[in-house]
């Protein structure tokens, strides 16, 4: 509307210009005014245009440029991941790839499309096992790029098949269904068609198969050793704990390195080094001078294969926390014994002395072992603390460094094996430093007291029982077993169980000794313990007032609480006062008696006290026994005897029996 006013007015000015004055160049500018304002208006249109279009030709630049900026960045990214994490066919045209075996869980199986951008690496957690199901090229090349990944973190399987490969750490990768593992990828032709994690629904997935070329070259180098050293099975059991670069790596327990820690996570190659250890020392220290006992809280899987060997005094496991809980208290001895013996001798360590040998306790899942053995943690302190000069060593190895920091037991671990840790942070507080070289599954770095690091490769074979011992003569156990109800007796009414010696001794008693009571809740054994003291006495049985006072020699009252009740009170003080008349130095028969529990006015304060089962722990220490000896699932004939587990020996028919006057 503006325009057209703007137009209008210098026309109708000029027409009544040339109305009033007759001017004919009034009519001049009544005709250029409309034109002037009608170009003026057609020009700011054609600039309005301009601007415009201008506008629309830089947005749209800066949009392809950030376009080109986003692809490129991705593109980067891409690339960036793919030399981090690369297919099977870009391993075989590098030249310069070698397998990390870093014990990553974290593998490509394939590619993906990301921002637009199609050749990420398409990787997934195969820590709890994964199932390729289908047939084709995409379940072809998704097992191979798999296979070829796990084996370049985790290093060879363990065992191969038509239906799959495991590893030691029981990772498995499976080409059909398996219930045993978490991730389930199922192909058709050349399609991934979706993926299944435990527990969830199938999940599509726009994946796309590698090229997997030359795989299986790649699988055979993953495990090929990469050291410039022939090294087999052969060859490795000379060659000590491991090599590195400047040769073969012994560590030998002595009094300036007394004791070794190894840490990393499962399936790092903990157990592989503790067998390659053990190995290295049965090659080369004979019994006499080397021993060790282990205990193995992961089942035995570590050690038992190793019992076989001359320097082992004994394997324990969690499978039998109290036969492992009687060796810590042997181990206990056996530094008080190591301490006499030392001071006997005259000198101040182990350095010094000729008869006293060196003994290592390797533990495997240490953690798990505090936990199931309390009495270890005082013992393992003191150990760490004081064995250095009575030859005594630790091989502590755990998944987790802080459970061997408590107490201030690392201190004095002072040779340190590193396997892949949590992270590099773990790595240097277990080490104490920093260092430039980084822990791989099979190749830890070793930290020494002095501060210096080594990295070596673990041998192999030594779990296989490709050992060349020393010859010797294998030492006893430290403890025997736990023993329980013999068949028949040899000396004494039974065997004295201690563990602090190495082989039970016999539980002796004989009528001069004095009174004798056997303790026991019923069916704790108490007729057999009768048997078994009196095996070969002659002996007289009782069960009334009147056989009581009339018997003599050694006189039996088999449940004398059940013969007291059934007494007149009279007869209980005269039963009372025949008891006593021992104690006072007359000449009474001598009682023999069972009961179900302690009755202070018939048992008084007897010298010798067999304690079966009871019902309580009080009922136990009221007899004079120590807290510690209650158990109360004791087998018939079990019990304690001065302060000491002992075990009944099984009735025979050998007892000579007086008849009843």
């Amino acid at each position: 509307m503006f325009p057209g006013v703007a137009a209008a007015a210098p026309a109708l000015s000029g027409i009544v210009l040339w109305a009033v004055w007759g001017s004919p160049f009034a009519l001049v500018g009544a005709v250029m005014g409309p034109i002037m304002v009608l170009a003026h208006f057609w020009d700011s249109r054609r600039r309005h245009s301009a601007h415009v279009r201008r506008e629309r030709n830089t947005a749209r630049l800066e949009a392809d440029a950030q376009i080109a900026d986003s692809t490129a960045l991705a593109e980067r990214d891409r690339a960036d991941e793919n030399r981090r994490h690369p297919s099977v066919d870009a391993i075989v045209e590098s030249r310069s790839w070698a397998p990390p075996l870093d014990g990553s869980t974290l593998i490509r199986a394939g590619s993906v499309s990301r921002d637009g951008v199609a050749g990420f690496p398409w990787r997934i957690n195969v820590s709890s096992g994964v199932a390729v199901v289908g047939e084709g090229a995409a379940a072809d090349s998704v097992v191979r790029s798999l296979l070829v990944g796990m084996t370049a973190s985790l290093g060879p399987p363990e065992s191969s098949g038509a239906k799959g490969w495991s590893w030691p750490n029981g990772i498995r990768l499976s080409r059909f269904d398996d219930s045993h593992c978490a991730i389930s990828i199922r192909c058709h032709a050349n399609t991934i068609k979706s993926i299944t994690h435990r527990g969830t629904l199938p999940e599509p997935i726009d994946a796309r198969p590698d090229q997997t070329r030359g795989w299986e070259g790649i699988v055979a180098m993953c495990g090929a050793r990469d050291e410039p050293v022939e090294w087999d099975d052969r060859a490795a059991c000379a060659h000590g704990v491991g090599l590195d670069s400047a040769g073969p790596v012994s560590l030998d327990p002595s009094s300036h390195e007394p004791h070794i820690a190894i840490a990393g996570r499962t399936g790092s190659g903990k157990s592989e080094f503790v067998a390659a250890l053990l190995s290295d020392w049965a090659e080369r220290f004979p019994p006499e001078t080397l021993s060790w006992v282990g205990f193995d809280f992961k089942g035995g899987a570590t050690l038992r294969p190793l019992a076989h060997l001359a320097n082992c005094r004994g394997v324990e496991t969690d499978l039998d926390a109290q036969n492992a809980e009687r060796a810590w208290i042997a181990i206990a001895a056996e530094i008080v014994r190591r301490e006499q013996h030392l001071s006997n001798e005259g000198v101040s360590g182990i350095d010094e002395s000729r008869s006293v040998s060196r003994l290592v306790i390797v533990i495997d899942e240490f953690p798990e072992l505090l936990r199931q053995v309390a009495v270890s943690s005082e013992i393992i302190g003191s150990i760490a603390r004081r064995g250095r000069s009575l030859g005594i060593h630790l091989v502590v190895a755990s998944q987790s460094v802080s459970a061997l920091t408590r107490d201030g037991l690392l201190a004095n671990l002072t040779t340190r094996i590193c396997f892949p840790l949590g992270g590099a942070h773990e790595g240097a507080m277990f080490l104490g430093a920093p260092v430039k070289e980084i822990p791989r599954v099979g190749k830890p770095v070793v930290g020494f007291p002095d501060g210096s690091h080594r990295v070596i490769r673990v041998r192999c074979g030594a779990t296989r029982g490709v050992v060349r011992q020393r010859d010797g003569t294998r030492l006893s156990p430290l403890t025997h077993p736990r023993l329980e109800t013999p068949l028949r007796g040899v000396d004494g009414f039974g065997l004295i169980d201690d563990p602090r010696v190495t082989e039970p001794t016999a539980a002796q008693w004989s009528p001069s000794d004095g009174d004798i009571v056997v303790i026991g809740r019923r069916g704790s054994g108490r007729s057999t313990a009768i048997a078994a003291l009196t095996r070969g006495i002659a002996v007289t049985h009782t069960s009334t007032a009147e056989e009581i006072a009339r018997a003599s020699g050694v006189v039996v009252i088999d449940d004398v609480d059940r013969v007291y009740s059934e007494m007149s009170d009279r007869e209980r003080l005269e039963l009372v006062a025949r008891i006593d008349a021992r104690r006072l130095g007359e000449s009474p028969p001598t009682f023999v008696m069972s009961t179900t529990r302690w009755m202070p006015r018939v048992h008084g304060v007897p010298r010798n006290v067999v304690t079966l089962s009871t019902l309580s722990r009080d009922d136990h220490v009221v007899t004079g026994e120590p807290s510690d000896t209650f158990d109360p699932q004791a087998s018939p004939g079990v019990g304690s005897w001065k302060g000491k587990r002992v075990v009944i020996y099984a009735r025979t028919d050998s007892i000579v029996t007086e008849e009843i006057p």
